[in-house]
């Protein structure tokens, strides 16, 4: 149960991270993002096993106890859905659309 609770929260994540409704913040030397969602945290991070991928999301609550964590690996179904938090909350964050647009900019001027 505790599995489809995490999805739910990471389809949210998805869904909140596209229109700017997480406030991300980046733990640079971690590659972790994380963000404060009412009384709770919630962070994701990438690592790797060998030559595995994979991602972590944890919930942190009151006093930065973990009260739950989902580890999702490379060729599991979910994998896409952890990908795209991790990498959307990385782009906002660093401001990478806007980075990005200026680089456009630039080399459509060019």
């Amino acid at each position: 149960m505790i599995n489809e609770k995490l999805l739910g929260l990471l389809k949210a994540l998805q869904r909140g991270t596209s229109v700017g409704h997480v406030p991300w913040q980046d733990l640079p030397e971690d590659e972790m993002f994380l963000a404060q969602i009412g009384p709770g945290i919630v962070r994701v991070g990438k690592f790797s096993i060998g030559d595995r991928k994979g991602y972590t999301l944890w919930v942190f609550g009151v006093g930065g106890v973990i009260v739950a964590e989902l580890e999702v690996f490379e060729g599991d179904p979910n994998f896409p859905l952890i990908e795209d938090v991790y990498a959307s909350a990385r782009l906002w964050v660093r401001d990478g659309e806007q980075l990005i647009d200026r680089m456009i900019t630039q080399l459509t001027l060019a």
